[in-house]
């Protein structure tokens, strides 16, 4: 894709009617040819409309480009402005009046200089924002001979203190950073990867102690790289009282403006594990807690978090038997024209395609799943498990259809291009079950409800009821109704919503 439009692909609305007011900030003038270009680039590919630029571009490519590097220059500014704003860190404002204090100081106004930099400085400290302040101190060591009544050598101390916290940081987020990495590559080759030796080693490697727990961005750090371990190992049992507790435990004096983000991550987190675990009441609990959340602090984070929780609301909603409800709760958000990232967009339609398919509407699950991306496409932004359960989904929905033939070209398909997945532990059960779908298709009275569970029990593909999550649930309800000539969606609830919690 052209780099600049690109860019342009990310504005929302609202960003795209206050970049149309910010371009005109310095003389507002009629037929703008800067905002001619942008409202072109908004425009989808395959779209199609007369334009002057359209004529510009094939006649004149040398003020063509003059006029894009103009509009980059306008983008950039109108950008770097909006981050400022958004900045829950407190890191834009904090560089802000570190330069005032600088030219202060060289203009030789220390008094002003130093009650700025002391205001900074408090801020600094509150936000966690531990490289600033030793910008702070290093500012104040620099300029002390215009402040020979401040105790150079308490300075001093404070900027060792400063740096061993900010190297602390540092150090986390390059062994977050690598640890993510390795996992990616598992998620997208279908590796095998030793996950906790891996972080033991990498934690060990930057000497990373459990002091950390205390400082809200680092115990998010510690707490997504473990939960990226767990749901590796599908052992979402494990996981949840131990995120519930460190919440528990930082939750009443370390969240402030200037971290809300990890609140709402670990809260996130936490919603997510309980719906896996089919908690779904208590899910709900935290929901609540989340939405309120997403508004505190005139909704900073909203945007980024907005997406995920509906749809986990949604997928509750799915599960207690409301899949009308669901739908509903997708259709309000798209009427909001809200920009989501490329995961979440996926995630949303995927997830959609499925409510649909519980709904026997198949028709339009299948409208759905195609007009997602290429595959190829697809897996290098989601990774091999999510196109295997997407596949699979499309698989079933082809069977829905009618399409025979094209459900058995679906399912060998499926085997081949999975068959270095399929030889791990943690995925022979999906081969096992592609199997039997397989065998229900072309002999069906091989598998009779007098055998349907034996035999799945024997194969390791019947799920314990005790610890198994939702989505690998689905899919084997989704046979279990064929075997007994039953609805689907309704063998699904009773099966999810057995009480094995009371």
């Amino acid at each position: 894709m052209d780099h600049l439009k690109a860019i342009v692909s990310t504005l929302d609305k609202e960003s795209i009617r206050e970049f149309s007011t910010f371009i005109n900030r310095m003389k507002k003038k009629q037929g703008r040819k800067d905002l001619e270009l942008f409202e072109y680039l908004l425009i989808d590919e395959g779209q199609t409309r007369k334009s002057k630029i359209e004529k510009s571009i094939s006649s004149n490519t040398v003020a063509y480009y003059a006029l894009r590097r103009r509009l980059l220059k306008h983008l950039t500014d109108f950008l770097v402005l909006k981050q400022m704003d958004n900045d829950p860190t407190a890191a834009a404002g904090l560089m802000g009046q570190i330069s005032l204090t600088r030219y202060l100081f060289r203009q030789n106004r220390p008094e002003q200089a130093l009650y700025y930099l002391r205001k900074a400085e408090k801020k600094a400290k509150e936000a966690e924002q531990f490289g600033l302040l030793v910008n702070i101190y290093l500012l104040r060591i620099e300029f002390a001979f215009l402040t020979p009544e401040i105790d150079i050598s308490d300075v001093v101390e404070q900027l060792r203190i400063a740096r061993q916290k900010a190297t602390e940081e540092d150090n986390a987020s390059i062994a977050f950073g690598l640890i993510r990495q390795a996992l990616l590559q598992q998620k997208q080759k279908g590796q095998q990867l030793e996950i906790a030796a891996t972080i033991r080693h990498t934690f060990k490697a930057f000497g990373i102690q459990e002091t950390i727990l205390e400082r809200p961005k680092l115990l998010y750090m510690v707490l997504a790289i473990t939960r990226t371990v767990y749901l590796a190992r599908k052992d979402f049992f494990a996981f949840e009282p131990y995120i519930i507790d460190q919440y528990k435990a930082i939750k009443q004096t370390a969240f402030t403006v200037h971290n809300h983000f990890y609140k709402l991550s670990l809260l996130y987190m936490i919603a997510h594990v309980l719906y896996r675990n089919r908690k779904f009441s208590e899910t709900r609990k935290y929901l609540e807690t989340f939405e309120q959340e997403l508004e505190a602090f005139n909704g900073i984070h909203k945007k980024d978090f907005y997406p995920k929780y509906i749809m986990l609301l949604a997928a509750v909603y799915n599960y207690e038997g409301n899949v009308d409800q669901a739908i509903q709760l997708y259709d309000a958000f798209y009427s909001e024209g809200l920009k989501t990232n490329v995961k979440d967009s996926l995630n949303l339609s995927l997830n959609l395609a499925v409510y649909y398919f519980n709904k026997k509407h198949f028709e339009k699950t299948n409208e759905l799943l195609i007009s997602l991306q290429k595959d190829k496409w697809c897996e290098k932004q989601m990774g091999k498990e999510w196109m295997l359960k997407r596949h699979i989904i499309e698989m079933l929905t082809q069977y829905e259809l009618g399409n025979i033939e094209i459900t058995l070209n679906r399912i060998r398909s499926i085997e081949r291009y999975y068959a270095v997945l399929f030889e791990l532990p943690l995925y022979r059960r999906v081969k096992r079950f592609l199997k039997f779908v397989k065998l229900y298709i072309t002999d069906p009275e091989e598998l009779t409800e007098d055998n349907f569970f034996s035999r799945l029990t024997a194969n390791m593909i019947l799920p314990p009821e005790e610890q198994e999550d939702t989505q690998t649930m689905a899919f084997y309800c989704w046979l279990k109704s064929k075997i007994l000539k039953k609805d689907y969606y309704t063998i699904l609830l009773e099966t999810v919503n057995f009480p094995i919690f009371s």
